[in-house]
């Protein structure tokens, strides 16, 4: 999966995906493409705010962890882990921004030790280092969904490939383990909580001599046999809007799909997804606008042709966004400030705005006073200047205020994983 289909807060869809030559590359709608990152690896996510601002992590070339975010003016670039040496490789990012703050799962193979890592980007400049939830198995990825109380429920398997799960509750800044109320031998899961707080499972599990496609409702406490036969189903995807949820996965080389309009109590027959007119069956991630949480779902199955990709006719998430007039986009890239500069920068705003305050007083009182004269005189009143000067005296007290949130470097080299506090 190397493809993430964005759409934004105006509607528009972006296609974020990686070039055969290791550039991290985009393409807005029709747009020609952009690159934005030279020299990165195979594994990269994105996830858009409450405010429908862009926030994506890649791992470049060098090892180096990089955090970029797009306020629909400016790309900006922080370092977050700043590596000496290629050897430690991050892959299966998974990101969600939770009370405003970027949290980041993925799997670290250091030193020959794959690791499950939950990494807090730190917004106030202060050092932020990774944090290892437990060794893993290496042939095994992991799954995680953030619930509507921004607690993540993490899936994984560890060292013995025994299947785990563990929350993180971001209130107790802690983790606990839990587990799925199913007596299933339980080998892949994908998890997705939908816009009214309820948690939906999907899973694959071994039954005697054959494999089974599975969908668990935590709510309910209801259990559905979706497919079953003598391969494990991979690529497994589920979405969720109200009582409409679509479950998609493959079958050796064939993708399939089947749905429910009752919230789960039931399924539609499986049906194939077919590929036509030279169009090919392939997974994406999804991300809309709005959802910092990523709920109800982050990958479907699509039909693609070349670079165009085919959004699932399937609702899109409720979204809270405000009304956003759009401007001319610029696509320039700049990178984190030190601290200090972003204090003085802040400081000189403040006093830019007192003094446009003052200025703005100063210009209100002679309009009056012009308009005053003007009432006085013989001639017929000529309130146009008076009006545009107050006009631009409301314009100039217009301010455009940036919250710049940085990050100091810290070098990934400079951290023992082997003494980190495991969860």
């Amino acid at each position: 999966m190397n493809r993430i289909l964005l759409t934004d807060r105006y509607g528009d869809r972006w296609i974020f995906f990686i070039s055969p030559e290791g550039d991290l590359c985009y393409r807005k709608s029709d747009d020609r493409e952009q690159i934005l990152q030279s020299g990165i690896r195979q594994s990269f996510d994105a996830v858009t705010d409450s405010d429908g601002k862009f926030h994506l992590t890649v791992q470049l070339d060098s090892g180096s962890l990089i955090y970029f975010t797009y306020d629909h003016k400016d790309w900006r670039r922080h370092t977050v882990l700043n590596s000496k040496s290629p050897e430690g490789v991050m892959r299966s990012f998974k990101m969600f921004i939770l009370k405003g703050v970027p949290h980041c799962l993925y799997i670290l193979d250091f030193k020959g030790k794959p690791m499950l890592v939950h990494h807090i980007y730190d917004m106030y400049g202060k050092q932020s280092s990774p944090r290892v939830i437990s060794y893993t198995d290496t042939s095994k990825n992991f799954n995680a969904c953030a619930d509507t109380d921004g607690n993540i429920h993490i899936f994984f398997a560890d060292r013995e490939s025994k299947f785990k799960y563990r929350i993180y509750n971001l209130k107790n800044d802690g983790y606990t383990d839990s587990a799925v109320q199913v007596d299933d031998d339980i080998k892949t899961l994908y998890p997705v909580c939908s816009d009214e707080g309820v948690l939906h499972f999907l899973y694959t599990a071994k039954m005697k001599s054959y494999y089974a496609l599975i969908y668990y409702n935590s709510a309910a406490k209801e259990r559905k046999i979706i497919s079953f036969g003598e391969t494990n189903a991979a690529d497994i995807c589920m979405h969720t809007n109200d009582k409409s949820i679509r479950i998609q996965w493959r079958e050796r080389t064939k993708f399939y799909q089947c749905a429910s309009t009752d919230g789960g109590v039931s399924f539609k027959k499986p049906t194939a997804i077919n590929e036509v007119k030279g169009k090919t069956a392939e997974i994406i991630k999804v991300r809309f606008a709005y959802n910092p949480k990523v709920l109800n779902g982050d990958r479907f199955v699509t039909l693609t042709k070349g670079a165009m990709v085919e959004l699932p006719d399937f609702p899109q998430p409720k979204v809270t966004g405000g009304n956003h007039k759009n401007g001319k986009p610029d696509y320039n890239i700049t990178d984190s400030q030190s601290v200090d500069e972003m204090r003085f920068l802040r400081a000189k705003a403040e006093e830019n705005e007192k003094e446009l305050i003052r200025l703005n007083t100063i210009i209100n009182t002679l309009s009056d006073k012009i308009n005053c004269l003007v009432r006085s005189s013989v001639a017929p009143p000529n309130r146009e200047s008076a009006v545009k000067t107050t006009h631009a005296a409301k314009k100039c007290e217009e301010i455009n205020k940036e919250n710049l949130e940085l990050f100091e470097h810290t070098d990934v080299d400079d951290i023992n994983f082997d003494s980190c506090k495991k969860f």
